[in-house]
């Protein structure tokens, strides 16, 4: 049986569905260009022919910035925007008003490139669903 709203209340709701997709695609463009902030162009053109998986590389305080994205992952929020990580888009954040030109530019004109950030997204998504892991590091003594 379909819920019947007044039709103010319907379009409310319809805006308001609206502004929560907007905040998660933003919160994931704000995430994913905040992974490419992390590499230098010639960190980028190593990654590509190297293939590296930028999920599980242990780059500058990259164990916290993957709890923090996991966690965002699991937000019923954002749980549903699953696809708004796909090449397409990430390329389209690269290349915005406040992206990341020429990390895209190196994407593009390296050989393989599109396809090495198509297998990032898919460890990226591997990566959001494994279980959260939080450590807790011992400080050793010296006797």
């Amino acid at each position: 049986m379909e819920e019947k709203l007044h039709p103010i209340r319907r379009n409310m709701r319809n805006i308001w569905s609206s502004a929560k997709d907007y905040m998660a695609y933003s919160a994931l463009e704000g995430a994913i260009l905040g992974i490419f902030d992390c590499f230098t162009l010639d960190d980028l053109m190593r990654a590509i022919k190297e293939n590296w998986d930028i999920w599980n590389m242990p780059w500058h305080e990259g164990e916290e910035f993957r709890y923090q994205f996991q966690l965002l992952s699991r937000d019923p929020r954002f749980v549903k925007h699953g696809h708004l990580l796909t090449v397409e888009n990430i390329m389209i954040w690269l290349t915005g008003k406040d992206g990341r030109p020429l990390h895209a530019s190196m994407i593009i004109n390296s050989p393989g490139g599109i396809e090495w950030l198509g297998r990032q997204i898919e460890g990226i998504r591997t990566g959001l669903m494994e279980p959260l892991e939080e450590t807790v590091k011992e400080e050793v003594v010296a006797e």
